[in-house]
């Protein structure tokens, strides 16, 4: 499954319109960031079509982070995933609780 980056308000609105979508908030200067970046790169290789995943690089797009805060009503943390459904935030993970297994695990939870 192909990752694609957000990198401006309208591409969040996009993004978080499909039915299932999963957006990592990642930092290129954070080891751990870099770290669970690998892992959701790992994880798109095994997702299923039924899901989009897009990472938003919150260095390179400061403003987003804040901008993707006040949307969803969710604290910003980095790296953090979020898992939408709807449009409507329905999980999300941040730092080392992002794993393989709980990725999996929320997809098969709310994908339904």
């Amino acid at each position: 499954m192909e990752i694609d980056n957000i990198t401006s308000v309208s591409q969040i609105e996009t993004a978080i319109s499909s039915p299932t979508v999963i957006i990592l908030k990642h930092s290129t200067r954070c080891p751990i960031s870099r770290g669970i970046k690998e892992r959701f790169e790992s994880f798109a290789k095994n997702a299923g079509t039924e899901i989009s995943l897009y990472i938003i690089d919150i260095i390179s797009y400061p403003g987003l982070s804040n901008t993707f805060a006040e949307r969803t009503g969710i604290r910003h943390e980095s790296p953090q995933v979020i898992l939408f459904r709807s449009g409507e935030p329905v999980w999300n993970e941040s730092h080392w609780n992002i794993t393989q297994e709980s990725l999996n695990k929320a997809v098969q939870e709310f994908s339904r």
